[in-house]
């Protein structure tokens, strides 16, 4: 009997984005924060927070996605309270409602989230749910689908690699909204790469393929002689030094 291909794009999802004060998911502090649940039919559902600045938001960052220490400190609310309501309402949505979580880069947002819940003492998504999976991570699922495409990897290029409307770039909730409509894209797009996949089963993948991506930037950074961090492969979460955290 003929199996029909899976229909990925009817999966509901929850995304996850971040507007932060800086790259350096282990260092800087998360400043806009949108969580987005994608159904499978109808609107998403979209919720935003603006968070009171731990530190002076760098003249950069602000550069990027337009939001000023001073805007942050009128409106925003407290960091700690945003990360409670953000993490617990994502946990229930990942736990009680078995979603996937669709982060672009999701090393980059699972871990300044889960290391600013230790920063300031919240339960992290980790000891709400045993374990962060399954993730969905266009970034890897792309790199892993189409390595040698020309033109750049960051969120906007992609989404118009696939014809994937983008509502802005470097808005959280636009952002969020626009990689729960791309996963689906790649991997009915490329159907040979994810061949018999399930979504447990991409979860493992995605952490096998992020880590062969890394290992090829470092050997290409190397022989380039090009100063890096390391290239961590870990994903979709770097583990932590506690002391480092505390900082």
């Amino acid at each position: 009997m003929k199996t029909e291909p899976k229909s990925w794009s009817r999966m509901p999802c929850v995304g996850l984005d971040f507007e932060a004060t800086g790259v350096d998911a282990t260092a800087d502090r998360i400043v806009s924060a949108a969580l987005v649940v994608m159904p499978y039919a109808g609107r998403p559902t979209v919720r935003t927070w603006l968070a009171k600045p731990t530190i002076p938001i760098p003249a950069e960052a602000t550069a990027v996605h337009g939001i000023t220490t001073e805007h942050a400190e009128t409106h925003g609310r407290p960091i700690d309270q945003v990360l409670f309501e953000l993490t617990g309402i994502l946990g229930l949505h990942m736990g009680r409602d078995a979603l996937p979580l669709v982060a672009y880069n999701a090393a980059y947002d699972v871990t300044l989230l889960e290391w600013e819940n230790r920063r300031h003492g919240v339960d992290t998504l980790e000891s709400r749910l045993g374990q962060i999976q399954p993730v969905l991570d266009p970034l890897v699922l792309d790199k892993h689908a189409d390595p040698y495409r020309k033109g750049g990897r960051k969120l906007t290029d992609v989404c118009r690699a696939y014809q994937v409307v983008h509502g802005g770039p470097h808005d959280a909730a636009a952002d969020a909204i626009a990689a729960c409509r791309l996963w689906p894209r790649i991997l009915e797009r490329h159907p040979r790469a994810f061949v018999a996949q399930s979504l447990p089963g991409l979860h493992v993948a995605q952490s096998g393929w992020r880590r062969a991506q890394m290992e090829s930037l470092r050997g290409y950074f190397d022989r380039k002689g090009i100063t890096h961090d390391g290239c961590d492969p870990s994903w979709p979460v770097r583990r932590p030094d506690v002391a480092a955290v505390a900082s």
